[in-house]
């Protein structure tokens, strides 16, 4: 079955929420990746859960991820992926983060989905008004 950018938004991301609640559960591995900014096994965990089921629905779209597993190519779409957007507050055991991506054509955004993984709450916003 095809899916629409959303209907694939919302269930990677909420995917992408159960492995950080997993991942919520184990002492943090923390790396740094500069002076102040933090990453764990739970960021590339989720990031690389996300590129590779973005692949699978999109392979044609061109992927930005912040940790580092982009997928650069010509396309008319890009993603752009935020694993756990709220490393600070997971590695201190804070549920307060989430997963974070949004869809743009070109340089135009229009699509973005975020999921609260703690809080079993999932939120869509479709900008342009966009068919998807």
């Amino acid at each position: 079955m095809t899916k629409t950018f959303l209907q694939a938004a919302v269930e990677i991301a909420k995917q992408a929420g159960a492995i950080l609640r997993e991942e919520l559960e184990r002492p943090p591995d923390i790396a740094y990746k500069g002076d102040f900014d933090l990453v764990t096994q739970a960021d590339r965990r989720s990031e690389e859960w996300i590129v590779r089921r973005l692949q699978e629905f999109f392979p044609e779209h061109a992927i930005a991820a912040e940790e580092g597993t982009a997928k650069d190519r010509a396309s008319e779409y890009r993603w752009h992926v935020d694993p756990l957007d709220g490393t600070t507050n997971f590695a201190h055991g804070y549920p307060c983060f989430c997963v974070s991506m949004a869809l743009a054509p070109t340089m135009n955004w229009f699509l973005e989905s975020s999921t609260i993984p703690c809080m079993t709450s999932c939120s869509q916003r479709n900008a342009a008004k966009a068919p998807i």
